[in-house]
């Protein structure tokens, strides 16, 4: 993960560093990295997969995302185990642990240092000109540019579920005794997360 706590990860070329590391987190919490993986497995999905022709993505609440395929590794075939938490601005592969951010998933797939991801993603959310890209870089803008920014319906679809499932969690708060609650038997009733159980708990109990 390249911004781990408060410092990048040791995989980048920190010293050669041409820009300031607020700009590198300026870009991490504004460009979709839903849309950034979206993007990726449309157009590279099939060669991730034995099996399937394309890449297929499962919606979770809580703009939470699985994929059947893994850059990193050959997914067993419809069992989705790359996971994007679109929120924290994660991805995790349940099946080969590999994980981080935007930065990470871009070095990982591309190879690219760390000026030229920075680069990369910054003409993506328009911080600069595509003009700034090198030959290499711009290629593979290019690519994502084709999908980047059509993540919408996924996002939307995220807020349907999870809507309809803080509903069902409020009305099974209205209904049971809330001094004596576990966070992980509801979410288990209800099968969901503890997480969006005691989110809702606390806007309840207000």
């Amino acid at each position: 993960m390249i911004m781990g706590g408060d410092k990048m990860g040791n995989k980048f070329d920190i010293e050669n560093l041409k820009y300031k590391e607020e700009l590198l987190y300026h870009i991490q919490n504004n460009v979709s990295l839903l849309g950034i993986v979206d993007s990726y497995f449309k157009i590279n999905g099939k060669k991730h997969s034995r099996i399937k022709k394309q890449s297929s993505v499962k919606v979770y609440p809580g703009n939470k995302f699985f994929y059947d395929c893994c850059y990193f590794h050959f997914n067993t075939p419809n069992l989705p185990s790359f996971f994007v938490d679109e929120n924290k601005r994660l991805f995790c592969c349940l099946g080969c642990g590999i994980s981080g951010s935007v930065f990470d998933f871009i070095y990982d797939v591309y190879n690219l240092n760390i000026n030229q991801i920075t680069e990369l993603l910054g003409a993506i959310i328009k911080v600069f000109n595509n003009d700034i890209l090198d030959d290499e870089t711009k290629k593979i803008y290019s690519d994502l540019m084709m999908n980047y920014g059509k993540q919408d319906y996924l996002l939307e679809e995220s807020k349907r579920k999870t809507e309809y499932l803080n509903k069902r969690i409020e009305d099974y708060l209205s209904k049971i005794d809330l001094d004596n609650i576990s966070f992980v038997k509801v979410a288990n009733r209800l099968c969901c997360s503890a997480e969006l159980v005691e989110k809702e708990y606390m806007k309840y109990k207000k």
